[in-house]
């Protein structure tokens, strides 16, 4: 029998064999690396026929005003030198726009959702009704620097907007005061984004009661909808089929959402969106004011997140699955060569690609469920040839088992993904350790 001094040492070979394998393994994390860029490119190409659904429907729209713009024109002095040195004083007329918010806006809307798909991909659409009534008592401020009888009352124009044009109806009907009014681009003479719209009052002066505006829309759009819809009282009521709405950029005071869709109440102020009654510009509004609702018509998950999601943890299969096949080869002297370690890793990469395939054709269960099955039985079978017997091919394929099913658990989770990660990455720690619990352990010294 051997003593210490002459048992043959086996760690450099063992440190050996480690590092191989490890080498091996972080050759694997590189291809799940470009697993992720070719999930990224899938995504790409998705976004790339997302943009051209939207150019021939509509894209997210957002709904402006209404505005009473009023032209003002007044004279002014400004110095000017001429070429000679001398500074003579003359005479220009300045011309601005004030612009009236609106007592009160009511806004009533109805969106319709659909999916319209092209090859491979889908996008969330959606017809609206929009209906808007607004009422304006148009009143200059004491202290503002504003001489009334400088208003040009007969250029008035009552003024709104859709951003993407492309998907307003044709049947669009606009009131004012209960008479039958026909909107125009723009305003002449003025700078406006495209969209715009507005309505002229042929006002003889100043209007002596309220200017009561009603305008009746139908519009295309996808995604989302945004109401900027300034006034001293702005109440919003929106509705529609789709049961995953997302409330952005202001919240509202009423909600009901069940999956027959969802209804929404928003009541704001101009003190809570901080828009003037009264505003003097140089040019006329755009789109760019205050939210005053909006909401998103989005879906539940999205697939490409979550595909990349379920690749970062493809690190972790790697690392328990060669670390089972480790142990196998040191404890219960199986050896298992680097081709084994190998092939059963290209597996494990191969499961994120054939899932990625298969999810683009049909829902995620089946596809994750399809891919998950058919490459943990491919590596179980090869196990149980190299590693020659049914046992250790049974624990293998119930390791992949697991993590498949721990996998699926944590790309449902969003609060508790990290927390439920971590407690199973010490779970797989603290059985590896009682696994190697006697590997290297030292040799007593002889009394």
């Amino acid at each position: 029998m051997m003593d210490s001094d002459t048992m043959p040492d086996d760690r450099p070979n063992l440190s050996k064999r480690i590092f191989r394998v490890g080498a091996l393994a972080a050759a694997l994390a590189l291809l799940l690396f470009f697993v992720n860029l070719l999930i990224f490119d899938r995504q790409g190409a998705a976004q790339a026929v997302e943009r051209d659904i939207t150019q021939s429907w509509g894209a997210p729209q957002t709904v402006a005003g209404p505005w009473l713009i009023v032209p003002h024109e007044v004279q002014r002095v400004r110095r000017v030198e001429r070429k000679s040195g001398r500074v003579t004083e003359e005479a220009y007329r300045k011309r601005t726009l004030i612009t009236f918010v609106p007592e009160t806006v009511d806004v009533d809307a109805t969106l319709r959702p659909q999916t319209l798909s092209r090859a491979l991909y889908e996008l969330t659409v959606y017809d609206a009704d929009v209906g808007l009534a607004a009422r304006f008592r148009p009143q200059v401020p004491d202290r503002a620097s504003v001489d009334e009888g400088t208003l040009k009352w007969a250029d008035a124009r009552l003024m709104f907007g859709v951003s993407d044009p492309r998907g307003l109806s044709p049947e669009l009907t606009v009131t004012v005061n209960g008479e039958r009014a026909r909107p125009e681009a723009g305003i002449p003479g003025e700078n406006t984004r495209p969209g715009m719209l507005s309505v002229p009052l042929d006002l003889t002066g100043a209007p002596t009661g309220p200017l009561a505006l009603t305008v009746n829309a139908e519009m295309r759009g996808s995604r989302a909808i945004d109401f900027v819809t300034p006034g001293q009282t702005t109440r919003t009521n929106m509705e529609s089929i789709w049961p995953h709405p997302s409330f952005q950029q202001v919240s509202p005071t009423q909600s009901a959402i069940g999956e027959d869709g969802f209804r929404a109440t928003w009541e704001v102020s101009n003190l809570a969106t901080g828009t003037p009654l009264v505003m003097t510009q140089t040019e006329p509004p755009t789109f760019s004011g205050a939210v005053t609702a909006s909401v998103a018509l989005v879906e539940p998950v999205n697939l490409y997140s979550r595909l990349a999601r379920a690749t970062k943890y493809g690190v972790l299969f790697i690392a328990l699955s060669f670390l089972t096949y480790l142990l196998f080869d040191i404890i219960g002297d199986r050896r298992v060569s680097l081709l084994g370690y190998a092939l059963m890793g290209l597996g494990l990469v191969l499961f994120f690609v054939l899932l990625t395939a298969l999810s683009e054709h049909i829902s995620f269960l089946p596809a994750y469920l399809g891919a998950a099955a058919t490459l943990t039985l491919m590596i179980a079978l090869y196990s149980r040839a190299i590693l020659g017997g049914t046992q250790p091919a049974a624990i293998l394929g119930g390791l992949l088992a697991t993590l498949y099913a721990g996998l699926y658990q944590l790309l449902g989770l969003e609060d508790f993904a990290l927390l439920t990660g971590s407690l199973i990455l010490l779970a797989a720690l603290a059985a590896l350790m009682y696994a190697t619990r006697n590997i290297g352990r030292a040799v007593p010294a002889p009394a």
